[in-house]
């Protein structure tokens, strides 16, 4: 990865968020109009957190409890069990830092609010919203395959080479799924490999990342935006097939995917 790359990938969450220094923030933006990598990412990132603004329940303390509060930190009574030296200078300490920690604790529920959406079952739609969103990314960017080979010993080194996992990358011709190549993607806040497939004139993205998460073993098949997708999980990877081949064709290429591992 280049190094204007790495550096706009660790700033790009802060620029969403409109939180680092606005110098930083144009050339991030100079950078991530000329790179189509990181404007993947991006738009990746953009995707997720406004599923999650959309998702999220959010509820806010009625406006009698937040007058109640804020009336009880400022009355000597709080906290003020002795009188010792220094009592009201404490309260003025922690009134003064009053909105900071408020601010804390929502950082708090909302990374908690994301984290249960993504281990729960309504964790899965969102997971699939993204692999959807990388592969019609590439689609549009004419880069299904950023290296293109039917040999694994080609494929699977290029993985290898870039993410700190390699999943198989059997050709499938025999069976009718002849392997095309494969790409990176970003899915979940990770890098990601995906490996290509081709069954008549179909495409089939097969994503796949470590994931620590007890997903069930069985085969979860999903229908999404006109698309099927395949889900399951082993060997501590998870893997997500997506093409717009029926159900049963991509079920076929699941099993002799599976049946390579």
């Amino acid at each position: 990865m280049a190094a204007d790359c790495e550096r706009s990938r660790n700033y790009l969450h802060g620029h969403l968020d409109h939180e680092i220094d606005p110098m930083v923030a144009g050339e991030i933006e100079a950078h991530v109009a000329g790179c189509a990598d990181c404007a993947g990412i991006q738009a990746t990132l953009a995707h997720l957190q406004g599923s999650i603004r959309r998702g999220t329940t959010y509820h806010r303390a009625p406006a009698a409890l937040r007058a109640s509060i804020a009336r009880q930190l400022a009355t000597p009574a709080f906290g003020a069990q002795s009188a010792a030296p220094g009592a009201g200078r404490f309260s003025a300490r922690l009134m003064q830092w009053w909105p900071t920690g408020l601010a804390v604790a929502a950082s708090v529920l909302v990374t908690a609010s994301l984290t249960l959406r993504l281990a729960g079952p309504g964790g899965e739609a969102l997971l699939a919203d993204q692999v959807i969103a990388g592969h019609a990314r590439a689609a549009l960017n004419g880069r299904l395959t950023e290296v293109a080979s039917t040999n694994q010993h080609t494929v699977k080194p290029w993985l290898s080479a870039r993410l700190d996992f390699s999943p198989r990358a059997n050709d499938l011709a025999a069976v009718g799924f002849p392997l095309q190549g494969a790409r990176l993607d970003y899915v979940d806040a990770r890098p990601v490999a995906v490996l290509v497939y081709g069954h008549r004139l179909h495409t089939i993205d097969l994503y796949a990342w470590p994931d620590a998460r007890q997903w069930d073993t069985a085969t979860r098949v999903m229908h999404q935006q006109g698309f099927n997708l395949l889900r399951w999980h082993r060997a501590g990877i998870t893997y997500w097939a997506l093409s717009d081949l029926n159900e049963a064709d991509l079920n076929r290429f699941a099993q002799a995917y599976a049946a390579t591992q």
